[in-house]
């Protein structure tokens, strides 16, 4: 049995792997982010219509990517670990979905909330960890023009300065369905399934980490 080596084949080897690494990078650079993280939500166990939503403590960011196939997705990530969370790991197509702020109840609550429109049980709730609140609206502007296909293409070297963090907001907090419904522009469900809301319980928020 003869056996061949080759430096130079090795290296182009080496080389050629290095590069696809580096192309599946760029095609995974977002397109649109926001600093944000993950929200708990349950359905009231007394209001049909209403959800209790609470703050987990970890520290994110919600990202839009395209993947090496050129699929959008919307992805939470952990801003420590550098995981992306593979339950928040979701194709979203043209049209598919909606990325908006909805009220608590509470002025001073960001909570934002991904929601397709085309199942109106598939949702994502994130609480906005970004200080400076009035930057969300254009945030949520890029998230939004990012899952349309209208954002312009990430450039490297491009990151900007991270901004302080907000705390997070107070737990089982109380979001009205029918709220939701009507910002995405869908039709309300009938009164008699969505009762008014009871006032949220105030129980502490965790520590951001």
């Amino acid at each position: 049995l003869n056996l061949f080596f080759s430096p130079k084949l090795h290296k182009m080897e080496a080389l050629m792997m290095q590069q696809m690494m580096r192309q599946q990078a760029m095609a995974a650079e977002p397109l649109a982010k926001l600093r944000a993280g993950k929200m708990e939500c349950k359905n009231s166990p007394t209001t049909p219509g209403k959800f209790l939503i609470s703050p987990l403590p970890e520290k994110g960011q919600v990202q839009i990517i395209k993947d090496e196939q050129g699929i959008t997705k919307l992805q939470w990530k952990n801003r420590i670990s550098d995981a992306v969370d593979p339950g928040i790991d979701v194709m979203v197509f043209p049209g598919d979905a909606k990325f908006v702020k909805c009220n608590t109840g509470r002025p001073d609550d960001r909570v934002a909330i991904l929601q397709f429109t085309s199942r109106a049980d598939r949702r994502f709730f994130f609480w906005l960890q970004d200080k400076d609140a009035s930057e969300d609206e254009a945030l949520i502007t890029k998230i939004n023009d990012a899952l349309g296909g209208t954002a312009p293409a990430a450039e490297e070297g491009s990151e900007p300065l991270a901004p302080p963090e907000t705390p997070a907001p107070p737990a089982n907090q109380a979001v009205q369905m029918n709220d939701l419904l009507r910002v995405l522009g869908l039709p309300p469900q009938p009164a008699d399934q969505t009762p008014a809301a009871a006032a949220p319980a105030q129980t502490p928020a965790p520590a951001a980490a």
